[in-house]
């Protein structure tokens, strides 16, 4: 068996925007958390002023990474691309099915083999930038009401304002639970592979042996 050798995975400005992504996540949820508990808190109305404004300046840079992250899905290239993320080819369902039954066998035996976003990987990433993008528009929508808060303007946002509410709740409610699915498969995965999964978007690096390397081109050449 080869030895495994360092490959070049994730470009650096990729990895920039997903440190951005995450780092304002980091934030914003403890921010509106506080900002959805703070009647409950007694908190005085200035200081819920100042949550208010950290988020919503924080949720800007999320919405500009976002919006930058969202563009290089379709004119970035390699594993930035949509094609690597979304699953819509034989090859890549047939990873996803084998990484479910690698999950149900509790991680024994062979990992399922793939270069950059493993395919089941990529259906929740896809789910996150739907929520993502979501959070953002009413996160923005409620900014927007609040500002032009006047008679006419307030009676015909209000309903806007109240489903906005919802559904930026339910938003964090599901990147919740996808963070705490996402961290808990990247320790699981690289506890047992030691493929240099959980550093790789730090580093940009995998590791793969000659043999994988030589599949992986193998199986990319299979029709669609």
């Amino acid at each position: 068996m080869s030895n495994y050798h360092p490959n070049h995975v994730y470009h650096w400005f990729h990895r920039v925007l997903h440190w951005s992504i995450a780092g304002a996540i980091a934030f914003l949820l403890p921010l509106g958390i506080l900002i959805a508990v703070s009647d409950d808190l007694k908190m005085p109305e200035s200081g819920e002023e100042v949550v208010v404004f950290i988020h919503i300046i924080i949720g800007l840079f999320f919405t500009t990474a976002l919006l930058l992250r969202l563009i290089l899905l379709f004119a970035g290239r390699g594993t930035m691309n949509w094609r690597d993320i979304v699953p819509h080819t034989r090859e890549q369902f047939r990873v996803a099915k084998e990484t479910i039954r690698y999950y149900l066998g509790g991680f024994k035996g062979l990992a399922p083999l793939y270069y950059g976003h493993n395919p089941l990987a990529g259906a929740a990433y896809t789910a996150f930038f739907c929520f993502a993008v979501t959070q953002a528009a009413s996160g923005i929508t409620m900014v927007v009401i609040h500002i032009l808060n006047e008679g006419a303007v307030v009676k015909a946002g209000e309903a806007f304002k109240e489903a906005a509410e919802v559904m930026h709740g339910l938003g964090a409610l599901f990147i919740i639970l996808y963070i705490g699915a996402h961290l808990g498969a990247l320790v699981l995965h690289e506890i047992v592979e030691r493929r240099g999964l959980a550093s790789s978007m730090i580093s940009g690096y995998k590791f793969f042996t000659d043999e994988e390397l030589a599949e992986l081109e193998k199986n990319k050449k299979k029709p669609h």
